[in-house]
């Protein structure tokens, strides 16, 4: 459910039309959200988000439904596709190593993170985990998932 203020955004956008089309088989709010804010946010910067083609943005939000990678690097794939919209998806995700990380590799990443803090209370060491394996990961893998994972790695301590 699209929040009030989201909806009244997407109702007076210029992408009201595309948002209708793809929030029939995607997220209605991630939809909402990456068209007013992200877009919005690029073109501020100076990007040439006009560049990018509808059916790239339809990539986008398939990928992303397949778990592809996370919703924290849109920005970086949107910049991405209006510097070359040739590009597709795809590409850009394996050229820049966003693609999501496999749970072997995450489980790996956060052990070994985890091993470097074995002095730190609970409380902390949560805090200090989850902030060095999420700039490692950088969006390859959701912050509810790597939390979870921490979670359980502590409470079995």
């Amino acid at each position: 459910m699209l929040s009030s203020e989201l909806a009244e955004q997407i109702l007076k956008s210029e992408y009201l039309e595309l948002f209708e089309k793809l929030s029939k088989s995607y997220d209605p709010k991630l939809v909402a959200s990456t068209l007013v804010n992200d877009i919005k946010a690029l073109r501020r910067e100076g990007v040439p988000v006009k560049q990018i083609p509808e059916e790239r943005l339809e990539e986008l939000f398939a990928l992303h439904a397949q778990k592809r990678f996370g919703k924290e690097i849109i920005p970086i794939i949107l910049r991405r596709l209006a510097e070359n919209p040739a590009s597709s998806v795809e590409e850009i995700l394996k050229s820049e190593n966003m693609e999501k990380i496999s749970e072997a590799e995450l489980e790996k990443i956060i052990k070994e993170v985890f091993e470097k803090y074995p002095y730190l209370y609970k409380e902390k060491r949560f805090s200090a985990i989850m902030g060095e394996v999420m700039s490692r990961v950088r969006g390859r893998a959701s912050g509810t998932e790597v939390a979870e994972k921490i979670k359980k790695m502590l409470n079995a301590q």
